[in-house]
């Protein structure tokens, strides 16, 4: 509906202007102050409706009074007031039964759905179902055309010319909170919904288990996934046999799950019986808003891409006209496919759904839409639409009151920073988002951040820190528990084998990958493999170590995903270098470099270019190769061997190695002598040929 409505004309003006206004509507004769208020009424007038409202000679001459007396505005023949305040002053100057008879007529001349469904209720002198009745068509017409904000306006005007004893009251009331919420106004679904409890028709039975379903999934938005949950399970204790009903419950029930981590069980529970109710209630609509979440909890539970019902949601499509972007099962299958590492189709995916809610004006979103694309324009290079679009999702999570989708948009900051090297924000911003994680029970998206930030930590040489973020992931999660933190093992075992602890590495990588073998995952794959080989490499097994990184850059190749890849050519030019094969171990540094570059990863690229010059160093006679260097540093600060070789992912046989070669270019015999010689050490560095084989990545 135009924003120029009587509704929100009745303004409340300063008596100077209210008087200015007031005499040049006066100025004009009674037939043309009636062309006037007959405009002021219509949300977009035109000469055809005014003329058969009031005959063809009295609307043009009024018209051309009105104009003149510059009240209309001159121009392209539209109708538009010379300033919108006289429109304002010349509806409001109108009594209430005049204003009621002028709607009726107006209701006699208009054809299109919105604008005749608005005067016959302004028209209305009381409740009118027929009117309500034209009003919900309305109502349905409007959301249809991308108007929600509309759409609610229309549905509250049924709703108060429904009479108070019928049920169609309290389901009017619903549907208006359901455009409210789409058009963003989070804070007025609420209120809606919970006057619509109130009716008497709402005390019990499906009519009450709706409203406690609709309220449910605006406190999930709101604030509070626990005051969710109590809602979801009260409304399913009323749905009776209500099959459509019950099945949208156990869904919500099922998300709510999924969302918080809490009675996993139950949640896969409902998610795979509510399918089973859908199948046999045969109904497209209800299938289509099934096969996402099923699709989801098959995946997560272990049963892989149900490519089958992907298909099947194809298929449905055409039933999933009025579904609020995110109940689409389009963005469970984008949500999979990234896990899967098909991040084209996904993303491909996330924008055609960005594009429907922007045009379906859907605000409940269109926050996390925006976040999950930031992901997408930093694989692309595009670090400028990065940031642009998490500010905007930032904003409009904060405009619309939706705490869920504010602490959905700081955790993609985070990743976001610490992906781009800036450890201030994304540390801040980490640690913001945790807090409101604790606040609203949202966890979907904790351990991407926690594994992001876990990474940054590993390579600023924070390896305890980096630890610390996901330590929780050591052990396999219960039967009970969701197993999303599973993906963060690889990062775990790399931060232990910083540490030194070797054991405590393998037996995370042992269950890391048989849990990937299992599940069938080429990232979980990749990441794996990555992590085997730094291990390997430790333990001096440089033919397997080098064996498992080329397989890790294969599977990265397939994916796609130029982050996981520059990663994985990093720990290749490490582990290529002690299998001694120098020229492969410079080109996937190079490439490394080039990725990271691309991408903006500050922080990478400048170790991606620290490992070639330690590659490339010239070779001169005397003094110290870099890793030489590094490693006398860390003993002459205190550091044991093992300590050492923990801190430079080396075995300790080769820091001894290392070590001897040092005691014999600086001419020293122990260890207690090593600070005083590098301090007066005036020799070149050099990078030998020997000592490159086993030198380690910083």
């Amino acid at each position: 509906m135009a924003a120029s409505t009587p509704a929100n004309r009745g303004l409340s003006l300063p008596d100077s202007l209210t008087a200015l206004l007031r005499e040049r509507l006066a100025s004009l004769s009674p037939a043309a102050r009636e062309v006037v208020t007959h405009a002021a009424a219509l949300s977009q007038p035109a000469a055809s409706h005014l003329e058969m409202a009031l005959g063809p000679e009295a609307a043009r001459i009024g018209l051309e009074e009105a104009r003149a007396a510059d009240v209309i505005a001159s121009g392209d023949g539209a109708i538009r007031f010379a300033h919108p305040l006289l429109a304002a002053e010349a509806y409001g100057a109108m009594g209430e039964t005049e204003r009621r008879e002028l709607h009726r007529r107006l209701a006699a001349v208009v054809s299109e759905p919105e604008e005749l469904a608005r005067h016959l209720a302004l028209g209305a002198t009381g409740p009118d179902p027929a009117v309500a009745e034209a009003l919900d068509a309305a109502a349905i017409h409007a959301h249809g055309r991308g108007a929600p904000d509309a759409a609610a306006e229309l549905s509250e005007l049924a709703a108060d010319l429904t009479p108070t004893e019928e049920g169609a009251r309290a389901r009017r009331m619903a549907s208006a909170g359901r455009y409210r919420l789409m058009a963003g106004d989070v804070g007025r679904a609420r209120e809606l919904l919970e006057r619509a409890l109130e009716e008497p028709s709402a005390s019990s039975g499906p009519a009450r288990a709706e409203l406690l379903y609709r309220l449910a999934g605006v406190r999930q938005l709101m604030d509070d996934f626990a005051a969710s949950e109590t809602l979801g399970r009260e409304a399913l204790k009323h749905a009776g046999d209500d099959v459509a009903l019950t099945i949208q419950v156990k869904l919500l029930l099922a998300g709510i799950a999924f969302i918080t981590g809490r009675d996993w069980v139950a949640g896969s529970r409902h998610a795979f019986e509510a399918m089973e109710l859908a199948e046999q209630l045969d109904e497209p609509r209800i299938l289509a808003a099934t096969i996402g979440p099923c699709v989801t909890w098959c995946y997560v539970t272990g049963h892989g891409y149900r490519r089958d019902l992907a298909e099947r949601a194809a298929e449905l499509e055409p039933w999933t006209a009025r579904f609020r972007t995110l109940d689409l099962p389009e963005y469970d299958l984008a949500v999979i496919e990234l896990q899967e590492g098909e991040s084209s189709s996904a993303f491909d995916r996330l924008r055609r759904l960005l594009d429907r809610a922007e045009r379906d004006g859907d605000y409940s979103s269109l926050p996390f839409l925006l976040a999950n694309l930031t992901i997408g324009d930093f694989l692309d290079g595009r670090s400028d639409d990065a940031w642009a679009r998490l500010d905007r999702a930032k904003r409009l999570a904060q405009t619309t009151e939706q705490r869920v989708a504010q602490v959905h948009a700081l955790a993609y900051e985070a990743r976001l920073a610490a992906r781009f090297g800036d450890a201030d924000r994304a540390l801040g911003v980490g640690a913001a988002a945790f807090d409101l994680m604790a606040a609203t029970g949202w966890r979907i998206g904790e351990w991407p951040m926690r594994t992001d930030l876990a990474l940054l930590r590993l390579s600023r040489g924070e390896p305890a820190a980096a630890l610390e973020l996901v330590a929780d992931a050591r052990d396999a999660p219960g039967p009970d528990e969701p197993p999303r933190r599973r993906w963060a093992q690889s990062m775990v075992a790399e931060a232990l084998l910083a540490l030194g602890r070797y054991d405590d590495a393998r037996r995370v990588l042992d269950d890391f990958e048989a849990f990937a073998r299992s599940h069938g995952s080429p990232r979980l794959r990749g990441g794996g493999l990555r992590a085997r080989a730094r291990l390997l490499a430790a333990d001096g097994e440089v033919d397997a170590a080098d064996a498992a990184i080329t397989e890790a850059e294969a599977v990265e190749r397939r994916i796609e995903n130029r982050w996981e890849l520059a990663r994985t050519l990093l720990v290749a030019g490490e582990v290529h270098r002690r299998a001694r094969r120098r020229a492969r171990a410079r080109a996937s540094l190079r490439e490394a470099l080039e990725l990271f570059a691309f991408l903006g990863a500050g922080l990478w690229a400048r170790r991606a270019r620290e490992e070639l010059s330690r590659i490339d160093a010239p070779r001169e006679e005397g003094g110290l190769t870099p890793t030489q260097r590094r490693v006398a540093e860390l003993v002459a600060s205190g550091l044991r061997n093992r300590q050492v070789a923990d801190r430079l992912s080396m075995s300790v046989h080769t820091v001894e190695a290392h070590l001897s070669a040092v005691y014999q270019a600086l001419g020293i015999r122990s260890r207690s002598e090593i600070a005083a010689a590098l301090a007066s050490d005036a020799s070149v560095i050099r990078d030998s040929p020997a000592q490159t084989r086993d030198s380690p990545s910083s």
